[in-house]
């Protein structure tokens, strides 16, 4: 298949029923492919992984979920490695693998050429805070950053190596919580690149807005601490951003009815304008807030149930909306 551009391999136990011996040294017969993906796949061990990479002269973009070795090879132990030219990587992507799997990995990754060619870089915050420590080099500047907030980020350290950051997307699970803004606002606070144009967040808000919500307290933001609002702002004050060209924000929301999608857009969006009058002025923000309209079986009746998240378990979804955004 000399055209073959892209491979995906999903559930595979290269280990047990997987492929046999001569098929890893068929891989570099596939000279075209430039994108390889694993997900949910398990292999012997770190070796014969990084020789399925090393096969394939064209690989640019590398994406890893859910990938697994065993057993795990020692620190350092990839360094015995002469450096390599392959593979020349543009683009990684790196989630759900465990942080021995990963510092085998990013270790071995900076004895080849990758280490000075990515750009396009996506990966979970611990991961970026511990096993991405292990370049030894500087040479790593990503011009593009997708980080999944998860947990602490620990990224102080790491993001104003990025000279050369230009766009920054950050996801995060649980935008109701004050302790994810007060990360979000740490990140960019550390940003220190010139050239950054671009910052993108997107997150889902736990919190099933209802009308009552809505009319009763506005201020909360559909969830949203409005102190977290604050800090972006403050956080994108810094001569650094000066030349921002684009901040998007999407949050995703469940509402209840008898709310109207659009009823609940409008005011949360006016709210939204409100409590960054800094960002609008300067014609740059985008607020998607795309609205999910359910109904439910059971649905709690006192407000504290929605702040408190009690009484979600067991919910049944019979009817769906989303909102055209």
């Amino acid at each position: 298949m000399p055209r073959l551009q892209s491979l995906e391999f999903f559930h595979i136990d290269f280990v047990n029923g997987g492929l046999p011996p001569a098929a890893y040294m068929a891989f570099s017969r596939f000279s075209s492919v430039e994108t390889l993906a694993f997900t949910n796949c398990f292999f012997p061990n770190f070796t014969t992984f990084r020789r399925l990479l090393v096969g394939l002269p064209s690989l640019r973009e590398l994406a890893l979920s859910n990938v697994h070795w065993h057993p795990v090879l020692p620190h350092h132990s990839s360094h015995l490695v002469a450096a390599l030219r392959r593979p020349l990587l543009d683009s990684l992507l790196i989630a759900e693998v465990d942080r021995d799997c990963a510092h085998v990995f990013f270790e071995w990754l900076d004895c080849t050429t990758s280490s000075q060619t990515i750009r396009r870089l996506s990966l979970e915050a611990s991961l970026a805070s511990t096993s991405l420590k292990t370049f030894r080099t500087t040479s790593l500047s990503p011009m593009e950053v997708h980080i999944w907030l998860y947990d602490d980020a620990g990224l102080r350290e790491l993001l104003p190596k990025f000279t050369q950051l230009r766009s920054l997307r950050i996801t995060a699970p649980d935008m109701s919580e004050q302790s994810m803004w007060i990360q979000l606002s740490e990140m960019l606070e550390v940003i220190s690149s010139p050239a950054i144009r671009s910052i993108a967040v997107r997150g889902f808000v736990n919190r099933v807005l209802e009308a009552e919500l809505v009319s009763g307290d506005v201020r909360e933001l559909l969830g949203v601490p409005q102190r977290g609002l604050e800090l972006l702002e403050e956080a994108l004050k810094r001569s650094v951003f000066e030349h921002l060209t684009a901040l998007e924000v999407k949050l995703e929301q469940w509402i209840a009815l008898p709310l109207d999608v659009q009823t609940a857009q409008n005011v949360v969006l006016e709210v939204i304008r409100n409590r960054l009058p800094k960002v609008f002025e300067c014609g740059i923000a985008t607020f998607d807030l795309q609205f999910t309209r359910v109904v439910f079986c059971g649905l709690p009746q006192k407000k504290e149930e929605y702040d408190e998240g009690t009484g979600m378990q067991g919910w049944m979804v019979i009817d769906i909306q989303r909102s055209d955004h």
